[in-house]
């Protein structure tokens, strides 16, 4: 009776170790399939974004007034200039390398840390500008002199309204939009649309954007090595 009891006993422990072998097979092999998946997205957007340029994600418009001056012989003439000038703000997306990938399994995520947005130089439109002049005399030299501060004044004040945190927070939301579907749109026409993508600028956290915990993740970089080793 003994001996049947250790038998049940060996046999039970043998059950449930190939049970427990058997699990463990099948989650490893879900994982390795996830982390293809992982790779394989990664790969596929990376190779998208090589070849391609800066991606304009947001354009600043509007009116700016600059003042200039000009210190003459005698006279000394001032100027007002009012313009509409455009700013764009931009993504080099081909900086945007292996290391910028990161991958979770357990969400099927894909997170791409960009650089942070570019602020363009400042497009004024010199055909649509208002100028209101100060001075009994203009000489030619003066008004040149004026012409050139005008435009340096308009360009610098431009540029100033762009750097502005809240006009950078936006451009920086829609980075993320852009990119987010730019990403979707190379997934979804290779038939993944099952990978989540998630974007974040440079210094950002996960929690900062998403407002919720995320799990760890490997780095593209990170992926390759294990996969070669």
């Amino acid at each position: 009776m003994a001996r049947w009891g250790a038998a049940v006993l060996a046999l039970v422990l043998l059950i449930g170790a190939f049970a427990y072998w058997k699990v463990s097979d099948e989650q490893a092999k879900r994982e390795k399939a996830e982390l293809e998946l992982g790779l394989a997205a990664s790969k596929m957007i990376n190779v998208s974004f090589q070849q391609k340029s800066d991606l304009v994600v947001e354009t600043l418009s509007g009116d700016v007034v600059a003042k200039s001056d000009c210190q003459g012989t005698i006279f000394h003439p001032e100027q007002t200039t009012k313009a509409p000038v455009t700013v764009d703000y931009s993504v080099p997306l081909r900086k945007i390398g292996a290391s910028a990938y990161s991958w979770s399994n357990s969400q099927r995520r894909l997170t791409i840390t960009i650089p942070d947005v570019r602020i363009g130089s400042p497009n004024v439109d010199i055909s649509r500008q208002v100028v209101r002049q100060r001075g009994s005399y203009i000489s030619r030299e003066c008004g040149l002199v004026l012409a050139r501060k005008a435009a340096k004044a308009l360009a610098a004040r431009a540029t100033s309204t762009a750097e502005k945190e809240e006009n950078m927070e936006r451009a920086r939301s829609s980075a993320r939009e852009a990119i987010t579907r730019l990403a979707n749109g190379v997934l979804n026409g290779a038939g993944m649309s099952n990978v989540r993508v998630a974007v974040l600028l440079a210094g950002e956290t996960p929690k900062a954007v998403q407002g919720e915990r995320w799990d760890e993740t490997r780095p593209l970089l990170e992926v390759l090595g294990s996969q070669n080793s």
